[in-house]
């Protein structure tokens, strides 16, 4: 059976090369159709008498335009697969995304893998769909406080990781950063796997990774919000940032910023939904575990190291914040690694 799939004003060399991709990958035959001027009425007419498997538009041009045919391919031809090109994540393509109106933005410069991917999936007669735990990430992290986010981190992680393949974790977990903040600039500050590479290569275990780069995204995106609120937080992050593993006090902390304690207080429980004590707690218990999975530390070693007065002290807040004590967690990730090589 050929399938039909329509290019919509796409610039010559990203046609030419997904014409090639297409001849190359395509399991079933695919017949393009490339339509360089086409105005509403004429896509009206040729919705209604044609059946297309996909439609790609390219989002850096022509958007309103692309907005209004996208919609009358939502009406028409609810079954067509809807792609858009484009060189960075916008409100409005998310808002498609979310609204199930596209399903899929491939970001440019292409990727050979992501566009092979889509290309497999139309000739394979698969439907292709918006991944509904990272729009429900998304819209957690934009309507509720960093607490209840927090709260949900796990469950969260667990889904990602049978969706993301340790191959390309990073570029996957990239998007994922990209899709979130919305910001190529952002995105950048969440390129940290080159120092994994190692590890990844060496373990094949991606669980833990998304776990750390979900909870950097989400304290990213946090600290950006209010930072817009209030600028002058741009200075109590940095520090904060740069001293995770030392002690930090409210008062400290407010003094190094130039601000009250009473306002630091305040300013940071109404967006976290933490008091200032139990954000840093958090932030400190999370960087322990990246101190246990990558660098194997002892749990005496990274509680003096995290300024912990006592490694008993320690556990105790380790076992309230992660619901275990750091040497079940260092079992239980050794156990994870060791499963992950047994896959090799």
């Amino acid at each position: 059976m050929v399938e039909k799939i329509i290019f919509f004003k796409l610039n010559k060399l990203l046609e030419r090369a997904l014409l090639q991709m297409i001849k190359k990958n395509s399991e079933t035959e695919l017949k393009v159709y490339s339509i360089q001027k086409e105005d509403e009425d004429s896509t009206k007419n040729l919705f209604k008498n044609e059946y297309f498997r996909g439609a790609f538009f390219e989002y850096t041009v022509n958007k309103r335009d692309s907005c209004k045919k996208i919609n009358i391919i939502n009406q028409l031809s609810p079954k067509t697969k809807i792609y858009v090109f484009s060189n960075k994540i916008t409100d409005e393509l998310v808002s498609l995304l979310e609204y199930r109106k596209i399903n899929k933005i491939i970001l440019m410069p292409l990727s050979y893998q992501d566009v092979k991917q889509v290309i497999t999936e139309l000739s394979d007669s698969k439907n292709i769909d918006v991944d509904p735990t990272v729009i429900k990430l998304r819209r957690l992290i934009i309507n509720q406080q960093f607490k209840k986010t927090y709260s949900e981190l796990l469950a969260i992680c667990s889904k990602l990781k049978d969706q993301i393949s340790s191959e390309n974790i990073s570029d996957e977990l990239d998007k994922i950063g990209q899709l979130i903040l919305k910001s190529d600039e952002n995105s950048k500050k969440l390129k940290f796997f080159s120092d994994f590479d190692l590890d990844l290569l060496e373990h094949k275990s991606s669980d833990p990774i998304i776990e750390f780069f979900i909870f950097e995204l989400m304290d990213i995106f946090y600290q950006n919000k209010l930072i817009q609120k209030k600028p002058i937080f741009v200075d109590v992050f940095k520090y904060i940032n740069q001293n995770i593993e030392s002690d930090l006090y409210l008062s400290n902390v407010a003094s190094q910023s130039n601000i009250s304690a009473s306002y630091l207080s305040r300013e940071i429980s109404n967006e976290f939904g933490f008091s200032f004590n139990k954000y840093i707690q958090v932030k400190k218990v999370e960087d322990a575990k990246k101190k246990f999975y990558f660098d194997g530390e002892k749990v005496i070693d990274v509680s003096f190291k995290l300024s912990f007065s006592e490694p008993s002290y320690f556990s105790k807040i380790f076992k309230k914040i992660q619901g275990e004590t750091p040497i079940q967690y260092k079992k239980s990730i050794l156990l994870d690694k060791e499963k992950a090589g047994s896959k090799k």
